[in-house]
């Protein structure tokens, strides 16, 4: 019995000690983010994130991919604090399922898309877009690269371009759909395909194509969403959205081809 009680305040300490060890992966967490971004958004991210972290310390984990498939990873519980969306719909998805915080979302970053294709052979931009001109650059078996417009942003974003111009049911059987649009611009560059739609922000930096085309802003406007997660307790996710979202994370989206919201 004496022995017991001997021990008893040993027990307390490592009892506490224990306790003091569960709490440290939630205090590790607010120096520690995860955003899952739309691939179109790789470089200005990867550079405001690191702006960010040197100014404040807290570490960032970016994963990159279509909206579509980090909005349904984020559904089936993936473990992200931001979710940075390419279009209003995958992010009004995760909103209408109480996934996201309708509190702490931004939808200030625009962006345009434009026809692209590789330079050489004498190819000209084009001051419209006609079936005869987009046949001649496609040739008897060329493909236009974009992304899925069953779910892709930038193809749901680039049928509706085509729509507006009346070329999408002569151009839907020669469509070489993309996980996302980093993909579509890789196909391009390769010379796989002769001729791809993605963003213009895309095309900063990439030397080895041109724009041939800037589709008309007639549908509905290309806008992102940033939003924290309801699954985020980190407080330095909000600080970082605005980060993103305020003039410095702007500044940066400007530089790498985006526009702002209210620019449209």
């Amino acid at each position: 019995m004496l022995r017991a009680l001997f021990h008893f305040p040993r027990l307390l300490v490592l009892l506490s000690t224990s306790l003091a060890m569960l709490a440290i992966p939630t205090r590790a967490d607010e120096n520690r983010l995860t955003v899952f971004a739309a691939a179109s958004l790789t470089n200005a991210v990867g550079e405001a994130a690191k702006r960010f972290e040197q100014q404040t310390g807290i570490a960032i984990r970016l994963s990159f991919a279509g909206s579509s498939t980090l909005a349904r990873q984020i559904e089936a519980g993936a473990d992200a604090d931001l979710f940075l969306s390419a279009n209003e719909a995958w992010a009004d998805y995760l909103l209408d399922r109480g996934l996201l915080d309708p509190q702490h979302q931004s939808r200030s970053l625009s962006n345009d898309l434009v026809l692209v294709g590789p330079f050489g052979n004498g190819q000209k931009s084009l001051p419209h877009l006609s079936e005869k001109h987009l046949f001649s650059r496609l040739g008897k078996d060329g493909l236009i690269a974009m992304g899925d417009p069953d779910h892709v942003p930038a193809g749901i974003y680039g049928k509706q371009a085509l729509e507006a111009l009346g070329l999408w049911q002569a151009t839907s059987r020669r469509i070489a759909r993309t996980d996302n649009v980093r993909a579509a611009v890789a196909l391009v560059s390769r010379r796989e395909v002769p001729l791809a739609i993605v963003y213009k922000s895309d095309m900063v930096g990439i030397e080895d194509l041109q724009i041939l085309y800037v589709f008309e802003r007639t549908g509905p406007p290309i806008r992102y969403v940033f939003a924290k997660t309801t699954n985020s307790q980190s407080t330095a996710a909000e600080q970082l959205l605005s980060f993103l979202s305020g003039t410095e994370g702007m500044a940066i989206f400007r530089r790498y081809g985006f526009s702002t919201a209210t620019e449209k």
